[in-house]
């Protein structure tokens, strides 16, 4: 191997452990130097400036959940597309065909989402 190659690997080796070294030791010493001294009116709960009242638990319909995730499969599609049009952009009806394809399952899974009625607000 040639020793640029080594110097290069020590290099990334270096950052690397900076780069997991350093939030670990601050936080450790930030558990280790700070001061703990509870009292009442830092325990409270804490609610927009007014005092809590009832039970801070609330239950959520299904839909809210669902359309959630319909929303996060949406926008990971898009972030996964986008980079690959770019990529793949004049690299012949292969690369297209790769990108069709995906768009074509994401579509299909939303027809589905839509005539099991996921997408309607009842």
């Amino acid at each position: 191997m040639p020793a640029n190659y080594l110097t290069s690997l020590l290099a990334l080796l270096i950052f690397t452990v900076l780069a997991f070294g350093v939030p670990v030791v601050a936080i450790l010493l930030n558990d280790l130097l700070a001061p703990r001294r509870p009292y009442e009116e830092k325990l409270a709960i804490y609610e927009s400036g007014n005092v809590a009242q009832g039970d801070a638990r609330v239950a959520f319909r299904v839909k809210y959940y669902l359309y959630g995730l319909l929303f996060v499969t949406f926008d990971i599609a898009v972030l996964l597309i986008t980079p690959a049009l770019l990529v793949l952009s004049g690299r012949g009806w292969t690369a297209a065909g790769i990108v069709l394809g995906f768009f074509f399952f994401l579509v299909l899974g939303y027809a589905y989402a839509w005539r099991k009625g996921a997408l309607e607000w009842k």
